[in-house]
C-alpha cells in the first residue's frame, strides 16, 4: 500500500511539475506577444517631409529608437529599425544594441521566442540589424560612415559569407530591393531581391585574406572607420545602375557596379537604409540625397 501510495504522489508531483512548466512557457508567449502588439503601437509619430536631403551625424541627437512592426508605429520622424531591437544614439554615435542584452530584457524575451537560432537565444537582436528611412526615394545616392566593433560567433548556419555591412535603396518590402555593399569574406556586393529571391549582380574582392566561418569569420577591420556610398539610378533606357563606393585616403573610388535591365528590375520608388549581420557596429555621419538635388 505504502509503494503504491509512493508511486502516486511521486505522479502527482511530476503531473504538477509539467503543468506548471506549461503554464510558464505559455505565460512567456503571452508576454512576447504582448511586447510585440504594444510596443511602440501607441508612440508612432508622423514620418517628417523630407525633400531631396536626409544627413545626420547624431551630434544633436540623444535616445533610442526601437523596433516596429511597421513605419507608421516609429518613434522616429526619419528611422524605422525594422529588426535588431534597438538602435542607441549616444554621445554623437549610433548603434545596433553591442554586447549581450540583459537576460530580463523584453527583446532578448520575443527574440528568444521568435527567432533564438540566429539571435543566439535573444542575446544578440543585433544579429539582424536593418535600418530603413521613412521617406521614400527613386535616384539616390546615400553615405554612411561605420565601423564594426566586434563580431558575434554565433552557431547560427546563417551566419555565413554572405553576411556584412549593406546599403540598402528602393526597399519595397523585405523581399524587393537592391543592396550594395561589403561582405565579411573581403567582397564587394551589389544583390537584387525580388519577390524574396537573391540574385548578384556584382562581385568583386576588396581585403586581403581568405574567409573561413571557424578560423577566420569576418575579413572587415575592426574598430576601424569605413565611408561607404551607394548610388541607385534608372538610366533614360530604362536600365537601373548601381554603383558602390569606397572612400580611401580622403578620395573616392568605385569598388562594384551593375547595371539591372532585366525585367526584374526595380523601378519604382522605395525606402533606403542600412543592414549589418551578426556583428556590433556603430555608426557616424549618414547622408541621404535625390539624385535631382545634386544638380
Amino acid at each position: 500500500m505504502w509503494r503504491i501510495s509512493r508511486k502516486i504522489i511521486l505522479y502527482g508531483s511530476l503531473t504538477i511539475i509539467v503543468f506548471a512548466a506549461v503554464i510558464f512557457a505559455k505565460d512567456i508567449q503571452r508576454k512576447a506577444a504582448y511586447f510585440y502588439a504594444t510596443i511602440g503601437a501607441d508612440r508612432g509619430t508622423d514620418a517628417a517631409d523630407v525633400q531631396g536631403l536626409l544627413a545626420t551625424d547624431f551630434d544633436q541627437e540623444e535616445g533610442v529608437v526601437h523596433e516596429r512592426r511597421s513605419p507608421n508605429e516609429s518613434g522616429s520622424r526619419y528611422w524605422w529599425l525594422n529588426s535588431g531591437g534597438e538602435f542607441i544614439v549616444h554621445d554623437g554615435i549610433g548603434s545596433t544594441v553591442e554586447g549581450e542584452l540583459d537576460r530580463f530584457s523584453k527583446w532578448r524575451i520575443v527574440y528568444n521566442i521568435s527567432n533564438a537560432p540566429d539571435t543566439d537565444e535573444g542575446r544578440h537582436p543585433q544579429n539582424l540589424f536593418r535600418l530603413i528611412s521613412r521617406s521614400k526615394w527613386l535616384d539616390v545616392r546615400q553615405e554612411i560612415r561605420f565601423r564594426v566593433t566586434r563580431d558575434n560567433i554565433s552557431s547560427s548556419p546563417n551566419r555565413n559569407e554572405s553576411n556584412g555591412v549593406v546599403l540598402m535603396s528602393r526597399y519595397v518590402d523585405e523581399n524587393n530591393l537592391y543592396y550594395a555593399g561589403l561582405r565579411v569574406d573581403g567582397a564587394a556586393v551589389i544583390k537584387r531581391k525580388k519577390n524574396g529571391a537573391y540574385e548578384t549582380l556584382a562581385y568583386k574582392k576588396v581585403f586581403e585574406g581568405t574567409y573561413d566561418r571557424e578560423s577566420n569569420p569576418s575579413l572587415l577591420p575592426k574598430l576601424e572607420w569605413i565611408t561607404m556610398r551607394s548610388v541607385t539610378q534608372t538610366l533614360s533606357d530604362g536600365g537601373v545602375l548601381i554603383e558602390l563606393w569606397q572612400q580611401k585616403d580622403g578620395e573616392w573610388e568605385k569598388i562594384a557596379e551593375a547595371l539591372d535591365v532585366s525585367e526584374l528590375a526595380i523601378r519604382q520608388t522605395g525606402h533606403v537604409g542600412t543592414r549589418s549581420d551578426f556583428m556590433d557596429v556603430q555608426f557616424d555621419d549618414i547622408r541621404i540625397e535625390e539624385m535631382n538635388f545634386l544638380f
